[in-house]
């Protein structure tokens, strides 16, 4: 993993994420990095455990609120999906483990800062959570070796209908940093699930 400040995690160092995670602290409410009440932020996680985030969810929000992201909680994975139509990240926030915020285009800058563009994605999506527990799919040993490596590919998959591509599911740890629009360094560590496909090439059969 590239640094921006980003880096892949090691054992250790997870392990001191997971636990900094586990921390439910009280939400302070914001808009942008500021500070506001508590009726400016509209989050998912008291609505369940996957939650799917498209420009809908965001178009829908009243003026001056924001979707937050609290990555303090545990068991929460937020699935991304501008296939239909761009989201506003810029009204997404981003809590970190301390509390503090990051603005989630701020944070997606930094990490196409270091070539690890997540809108460039081929399906136009992808998963986020806290911890690989909370994306349900994982066997105790796929977890060892993500936190061991920082990254996991699993589960390849052939489309019935495009055999030519190959695709394959891509978790990785990632950690940046980005300034706050007040200053502010903030680092965010989370992992995320997306889809790789590579083109393959397809023998025909003789007649």
């Amino acid at each position: 993993m590239k640094r921006f400040v980003s880096q892949s995690m090691t054992r250790g160092a997870m392990a001191v994420v997971s636990a900094l995670m586990l921390a439910v602290l009280p939400m302070a409410g914001a808009t942008g990095c500021g500070t506001s009440t508590a009726n400016d932020d509209v989050s998912a996680n008291d609505k369940g455990s996957q939650q799917l985030v498209t420009a809908e969810t965001i178009a829908g929000l009243k003026a001056g609120e924001q979707f937050v992201v609290d990555l303090r909680k545990e068991g929460v994975a937020y699935t991304f999906d501008f296939s239909k139509a761009p989201i506003d990240f810029s009204r997404i926030a981003m809590v970190n483990a301390d509390g503090k915020r990051l603005l989630m285009s701020e944070w997606l800058s930094a990490a196409k800062a270091n070539g690890d563009d997540l809108l460039a994605k081929p399906d136009q999506k992808f998963r986020l959570a806290s911890a690989a527990s909370s994306l349900g799919t994982l066997t105790e040993s796929e977890r060892a070796q993500l936190e061991a490596t920082g990254k996991l590919t699993k589960r390849p998959v052939i489309s019935a209908q495009a055999t030519e591509y190959y695709c394959y599911i891509v978790i990785e740890i990632y950690q940046f940093c980005a300034l706050a629009e007040d200053g502010t360094l903030v680092c965010l560590t989370v992992i995320i699930e997306s889809e790789e496909c590579i083109e393959i090439e397809v023998e025909e059969e003789e007649p």
